[in-house]
């Protein structure tokens, strides 16, 4: 029964919605968190598996797509020769019949005639109606096949006809590549005539295969669909998983043979060929839908593949494809077995939310066995219960995951790694406590793996960096490192000085010898990229381009403000560079000259090529006279002059003249002009180009009509007129000449524009290019084309693929990388390299290290006692570390944690004497003899303390093995009390949830719904009871004798007595399903049906006749009422 409300659509489940999807027939509880993907899409960053935590079944697809040319059809038209047919609905059309050409592929507007077999798999919606497949006129038998390339799961086959359907057709499958054949399903307009002996109507199990006459009607003609699923809907599925159904989805060839065409009977009358020209198949789209089966252990499948090779080698995204991509640890075409050494527990079918995945032994590959222990696998949740045996590479715990003591686990290495875990190392110089690090990660506690107790101003997990604004790592400084003299905030990315060098390194835009200055015309010092920010003072509103260094506020001209002097005050305006511009079309026009109009663009989003309402034409000999008389401000000008040519050559004689009415002002800032300024000479007009800017300049003064006549004269100085050139002249521009801004002059030296070899007026510093360039940058400083293979801010580093250090005092000249290859050769295989520092000192500290020699035999007794004490500090440091896992082990301890404080505080106590022993031998070497004395009695003094120390330590250890123990015994069983607590709540709330669902909380409905319950029982019984008296009739009409109609009558009364109980049962069945109770009258209902049913038994009894001509309808009537009672026999 819960099975069957399942598929009647009843799905009631906590904390989830659920849809029931309906995929081929077959019905599935998909989650609504759950996505459908295709089977064939890819994996990626954005596509999460939904394989992770639950069950996963991968989508159905069409089977077609990707699989053209396996699919083949027995008659195609038009493969020979063109082939002619007619369209049964185009009969009064004036075009009805077209032509058939299949020898070429089907082609969008190439070779649309084509109607070969592939192209029933669509691509697109769009294109469904303009191709098709079609055999040839008039043949009965026509068949379709589709061979598969592996075995798949076939769900369901939908046909849309362009002609009409098939009068009758067979669907067929085979699972052996095609060495046998099933049928699936008849199809025919009139089974008996077709099919004769083929069962009608629907089918009552999976496996039975009937004639449907749905789909063979002669209407529509066209567009018509035959739909055909593998498991019928209206059948419940029991087990989708049995044999038998397993069976009847799997298909590794599906075949479609087409054995009767619908015609109008006029091929009855009359043979020629004309006739059959309107009679063929012709099919839209075919879509053959189905996947590939993973018992819940994948969402995805991929090409089968043999020996690596992709059979067909074809796939496309929307492709489905017949291995699985299996998950949950398991293998197999299907994901039917357990990887190999995940067979921890038994292999079982993905189902729901419960993955069931395969398991194995996680010992972090630092462990070759493993045992089972049944107290861990209880205390796990029954998820595992291995234990890693023997852990190898210094690794200790239940899957080998920790590291021993003394050791660290290395952040760069995988936990499987076999060099995972790893001694301390950390640098002396700057580290405290001679090197102790942290062996584990806990961000709770800031613990980081490896990482050392720096001093100070060091920094770096193993102390082994100055921190930023500091260098010279040092192991006599107790900070570590000593502070730079740099601004942190000028230095290249905020680092300071070189953390070897203590040299300061500017950024781009930062100058002075500490790199707290910005350049000239920049401000802001600060963390930014270049350090500063430039001045980008207003070239029109400000003095020039020099700021405030704080705030960056330009030095701004009268009725100007802004932090650039780029806002005009209230009442004033900054006219534009152009704003000197003179329309040809106002111009005085002399010669062949006129004035075209054009229209704006009617596009409202393209600018406008041209100023003013349109463009002046001019010929040969042409001239504009441009009257000039605004002038506001006295200085050099550059006449543009803006066109356009229609010619394919430049206009080579142009003449530009600059009239003036009376001699410049002698005071003026034009008194130096000459007269032939005001002659711009010869000047050239280039095809395909819109404007000319003179190079020549011409100063101009306010409050004076000048007059600028342009005259074209001609086109090709060919010596003879040519009437067909022109040109079209749109304005003439006076644009003030960069050269007479304030703000465009370098003003380093009078009368220059540069300072050789100095750079940053008005102070001109030396360039700084350690010898490798003459020249640098005027504003910044950087060096200009540096020599000898260097490069950089100071020509200070050597180019890519090459080393050396060129600056001035190392002098190392840059050479090519030694890589094979070198620069310029074209296989070189590395880009660059560096010059190794340290091996070039190497030969510096063998001369240092030579020395120290020397001064070591004068101390050879000093150094036999430093080496004890050496010693006497690597035994504290055991104790200390020692000390310091007893700590992390006794979290829960604070007696023990005390007692292991005071063992680190001795410890400590002890290593800071020794620490000023070893200053006062490094002091007083002289006194050695006396030292050592002191030391002796020191070490003894050590041994006894560490001896102390070791009886305390064994102590330790053993209380901290008890408490380990006990520990552990109340988190087993803390652990088992929560595990158990937890699932008898959820069985509590499992079962206090159905028994809502199922029938509430009334009490006297779940009473009412027993006694309905039994009350139908009863009637089954009373069914029952029928049946045997209808045997006992039977028997009794082989000897009695009534008539035939009164028989008839008699057992229809009967029959529909027996269906009114019927309906009556499923009533009150279906009542206690709902626990809804009845009302009372439906009970006295119930009781008359009894009755009646007793007063059938008496009616039965007065059969008396021989009926041998009545057997087979008697059988027919047991027959009936035998599947009505296999029918009760389902109703709990």
């Amino acid at each position: 029964m819960k099975e069957k409300r399942l598929h009647a659509g009843q799905h009631r489940l906590r904390g989830s919605t659920i849809v029931t999807v309906f995929i081929g027939s077959l019905f599935l509880l998909v989650d609504d968190a759950l996505a459908l993907v295709d089977s064939s899409s890819s994996s990626s960053s954005s596509l999460v598996d939904i394989c992770n935590d639950r069950s996963c079944y991968p989508a159905t697809g069409n089977l077609l797509i990707g699989r053209e040319n396996r699919l083949t059809a027995s008659s195609t038209c038009g493969l020979v020769h063109p082939d002619r047919y007619c369209i049964v609905s185009h009969l009064e059309d004036r075009k009805k019949c077209f032509t058939c050409n299949s020898r070429q592929p089907w082609a969008r507007y190439v070779n649309e005639r084509s109607h070969r077999i592939e192209n029933v798999v669509s691509d697109r919606f769009e294109m469904r109606a303009k191709k098709w497949w079609q055999s040839e006129n008039g043949l009965q038998n026509v068949t379709v096949r589709l061979d598969l390339e592996a075995e798949f799961h076939f769900t369901h086959l939908i046909m849309t006809f362009k002609s009409f359907r098939p009068a009758a057709m067979i669907i067929e499958r085979s699972s052996d590549f095609g060495k046998t054949w099933k049928i699936y399903r008849y199809f025919a307009y009139d089974c008996a005539e077709s099919f004769p002996g083929v069962p009608e109507g629907m089918p009552r199990r999976h496996t039975d295969v009937i004639c449907d006459s749905r789909y063979s009607f002669v209407a529509p003609s066209t567009g018509g669909e035959v739909v055909f699923k593998v498991l019928s809907p209206h059948i419940a599925l029991e087990d989708p998983y049995s044999e038998e159904i397993q069976d009847l989805l799997r298909v590794t060839n599906l075949r479609i043979n087409f054995t009767k065409l619908h015609t109008l009977g006029d091929n009855l009358l009359d043979n020629r060929p004309e006739i059959t020209e309107k009679y063929y198949y012709a099919v839209y789209e075919m879509v053959v839908r189905g996947s590939c089966s993973c018992y819940g252990h994948a969402s995805r499948c991929k090409p089968i593949d043999d020996d690596g090779v992709v059979l067909l080698g074809t796939t496309r995204p929307d492709m489905v494809h017949g291995r699985c991509e299996c998950t949950h640890h398991t293998k197999g075409l299907n994901c039917e077995e357990c990887e190999d050494f995940y067979n921890d527990l038994p292999w079982k079918p993905a189902i729901d939310r419960e993955t069931n995945a395969c398991k194995k032994c996680n010992c972090n590959e630092h462990a070759n066995r493993c045992h089972f222990d049944h107290a861990v696998y209880e205390a796990s949740g029954f998820v595992s219960g291995g234990v890693c045996d023997d852990c190898q590479h210094n690794t200790m715990g239940k899957n080998c995951e920790m590291c021993k003591p003394y050791f660290y686990r290395d952040p760069d290495r995988a936990l499987t790694d076999p060099y995972v875990c790893r001694a301390c190392e950390c640098d002396l110089r700057g580290s405290l406590n001679q090197g102790i690090c942290e062996s584990e990660t806990d961000p709770e506690r800031n613990l980081i793996s490896g990482r050392c107790h720096c001093k100070v101003h060091v920094v770096g997990d193993h102390c082994d960096a100055c921190k930023n604004g500091y260098w010279n790592l040092d192991q006599d400084n107790p900070d570590g490192c000593t502070a730079c003299t740099c601004n942190l905030l000028g230095t290249v990315n905020n680092e300071g000085c070189d953390k070897r060098t203590g040299e300061c390194t500017c950024k781009r835009l930062v100058t002075g010898d500490n790199c707290d200055r910005c350049l000239l015309e920049h401000y802001g010092l600060s963390e930014q990229l270049d350090g500063c920010k430039p001045c980008d003072c207003d070239i029109g509103g400000a003095y020039d381009n020099s700021c405030d260094v704080m705030n960056g506020q330009c030095r701004c001209r009268a009725h100007f403000s802004g932090r650039r002097c780029d806002i005009p005050e209230s009442g004033y305006y900054c006219a534009s560079l152009d704003f000197y511009t003179y329309e040809a079309e106002e111009a005085l026009l002399e010669g062949p000259a006129e004035v075209e109009l054009r229209e704006p663009y009617w596009d409202a989003s393209q600018p406008k090529q041209w100023t003013g309402s349109g463009f002046v034409r001019v010929r040969e000999s042409s001239v504009l006279n441009f009257a000039v008389h605004n002038i506001h401000v006295a200085m050099d000008y550059n006449v543009i002059l803006r066109y356009e040519s229609p010619m394919p050559s430049t206009w080579q004689n142009v003449r530009v003249d600059v009239i003036r009415p009376s001699p410049p002002d002698p005071t003026g800032p034009c008194a130096n002009s000459l007269p032939k300024d005001d002659f711009m000479q010869q000047v050239s007009l280039k095809a395909g180009e819109r404007v000319y800017d003179s190079v020549q300049t011409v100063c101009l003064e306010p409050n004076v009509q000048y007059h600028i006549r342009v005259t074209f004269g001609e086109y090709q100085q060919t010596g003879y007129p040519d009437r067909t050139a022109a040109l079209l002249i749109d304005s003439l521009v006076l644009m003030p000449s960069s050269s007479a801004i304030a703000m465009f002059f370098n003003g380093c030296l009078l009368y220059t524009s540069r300072c050789p070899g100095y750079w940053g007026f008005p102070d001109c510093r030396p360039c700084q290019c350690n010898g490798h360039a003459n020249v640098c940058d005027q504003r910044t400083g950087a060096c200009v084309d540096c020599r000898d293979l260097t490069a950089g801010h100071h020509c200070e580093q050597c180019q890519l693929g090459y080393y050396g250090d060129p600056r001035l005092g190392v002098g190392i000249p840059c050479r090519p990388c030694p890589c094979p290859g070198g620069p310029g050769s074209g296989f070189q295989h590395a880009d660059s390299c560096y010059l190794d520092v340290i091996g070039d000192n190497l030969k510096k500290l063998t001369n240092i290290q030579a020395i120290l020699q020397e001064t070591r035999q004068h101390s050879t007794e000093a150094q036999l006692l430093k080496n004890r004490a050496d010693q006497s500090k690597v035994r504290i440091e055991t104790v200390e570390k020692t000390a310091q896992e007893v700590i992390k082990a006794l979290n829960d301890s604070k007696h023990f944690q005390t007692i292991a404080k005071q063992a680190i505080l001795s410890a400590n106590e002890n290593f800071d004497q020794t620490n000023q022993d070893l200053k006062a031998i490094a002091e007083t070497t002289k006194t050695a003899e006396q030292i050592v004395n002191a030391s002796v009695e020191l070490l003894a003094s050590l041994r006894e303390d560490l001896k102390k120390v070791e009886v305390e330590y064994l102590q330790i250890g053993k209380d901290v093995e008890r408490a380990l123990l006990v520990s552990e015994s109340a988190r087993q069983k803390t652990q088992d009390v929560e595990v158990k607590r937890k699932t008898l709540e959820e069985q509590y709330k499992e079962a206090e949830i159905l028994l809502n669902e199922k029938i509430g909380d009334n009490e006297a409905a779940r009473q009412r719904a027993e006694q309905l319950r039994q009350t139908a029982t009863k009637l089954l019984e009373k069914t029952e009871k029928h049946l045997s008296d209808i045997e006992e009739l039977r028997k009794i009409v082989s000897v009695n004798e009534v008539t035939m109609s009164d028989v008839e009558n008699r057992l229809a009364g009967l029959l529909s007595t027996v269906d009114a109980a019927t309906d009556s049962i499923q009533y009150y069945l279906k009542a206690y399903d709902h626990c809804s109770c009845p009302s009372s009258e439906d009970v006295v209902d119930l009781e008359q049906e009894r009755k009646a049913l007793d007063a059938n038994e008496l009616r039965l009894a007065a059969f008396s006749k021989t009926l041998q001509q009545l057997n087979s309808r008697l059988e027919h009537c047991t027959a009936h009422i035998e599947e009505r009672t296999k029918f009760y026999e389902h109703c709990d």
